[in-house]
């Protein structure tokens, strides 16, 4: 009996169940070991147990239902070899295959496809901040938006857009990044908290941009409860400091506008090797504009709001085919789209990402 090789597309069906559950423990664990400051190993082994626990092991026994994360491409990318290196009850995630644009899971059995595609999904977010160049963090943006692309009525309001499997797919974004990062506008508008309430695992670094400093004149914010808070200013923006907040000055434009790869490159010195964009749409909309982020999650919502926020303001372009281009995995959150996007590099469209 041989293992098959995985299949074209992968769907998660629900993100709520047990078995995932069990899932985002391999996450969590993963998570440890990269920051324990351990040495990157080529790769990793878990196994099930007879009670359903994953178990990180340093070889994994006979006839054990296994997971291989492929960490530097020992395996190769040939599935069908890859296929016959496996046990039956064995599955291979690549982190070289999606650095190279294609799908992380080369081969699988033993695990339901449902289950691989939750590992598809979060391992790369994950292991993004492992791989990352000095100074260079990994980043991830996500944004929820309607068929017709709004994030917001017109009068601003937005809760909820989409629906609670989104909003614990945001707290998973949340735990397996060092930082997760906001504008000044979502600060004064929403109030976030930014911490991880939904799922379990440690909340991250608050990284507020506010090239202008307004964000340390809001009051009753949660993302200044406790301490933790790295507020991105303007070199010589006003503000009053903050105890709880540290201020990370940056050169910016006449217009207060931070450069989002100036942003990535003083995080990535500060020690955060992946960053989380959560909001809000013109924050997200300058990481793109400025080729500034690795991979992009769009949760479409099965609404239309007609005149609204748009989700992305980005600058105009005159030929389509100067469109920079995505490749798109999809995956459904109970029963709503969520795409994953990674930008390819193109003659017009230029270089995506390091």
């Amino acid at each position: 009996m041989s293992i098959p090789a995985a299949p074209a597309t992968l769907v998660v069906q629900d993100v709520h169940s047990d078995a995932v559950e069990a899932l985002w423990a391999v996450c969590l664990e993963l998570l440890a070991l990269r920051r324990s400051g351990a040495p990157k190993p080529a790769a990793v082994d878990f196994v099930r147990s007879p009670e359903g626990r994953w178990v990180l092991v340093d070889s994994a026994p006979a006839k054990s239902v296994r997971l291989v994360v492929d960490l530097d491409g020992s395996w190769g990318t040939d599935a069908s070899k890859i296929v016959g290196k496996l046990d039956p009850a064995a599955a291979l995630f690549s982190l070289p295959a999606f650095r190279a644009g294609g799908d992380p899971i080369l081969a699988y059995g033993g695990i339901p496809p449902s289950e691989l595609a939750f590992l598809s999904l979060y391992l790369p977010a994950l292991l993004g901040g492992w791989g990352a160049k000095p100074g260079r963090p990994f980043v991830l943006g996500h944004l929820a938006q309607s068929i017709d692309g709004r994030i917001a009525c017109e009068n601003g309001q937005s809760q909820w857009i989409s629906n609670t499997a989104n909003l614990h797919h945001a707290h998973r974004l949340r735990a397996l990044h060092d930082g997760v990062v906001v504008g000044a506008r979502t600060v004064a508008k929403d109030n976030p908290r930014l911490d991880v309430r939904h799922v379990r695992g440690d909340s991250p670094r608050r990284v507020l941009l506010s090239g202008s400093g307004s964000v340390l004149a809001l009051d009753e914010r949660h993302v200044f409860d406790g301490a933790g808070s790295v507020v991105v200013v303007r070199r010589g923006a006003a503000g009053s400091g903050r105890a709880n907040a540290e201020l990370l000055e940056l050169d910016g434009d006449d217009a207060s506008r931070l450069a989002p790869r100036d942003v990535t490159r003083r995080l990535g010195e500060q020690g955060l090797g992946s960053l989380f964009i959560e909001g809000g749409g013109t924050a997200l909309s300058s990481f793109l504009e400025n080729d500034a982020v690795d991979v992009l999650h769009l949760h479409i919502a099965p609404i239309v709001l007609g005149s609204g926020v748009p989700g992305f303001q980005l600058p105009a372009i005159d030929r389509v085919g100067r469109a920079p281009r995505f490749a798109v995995r999809h995956f459904l959150l109970d029963g709503e789209l969520l795409m994953e996007c990674r930008r390819i590099a193109g003659d017009d469209a230029g270089e995506g990402p390091p």
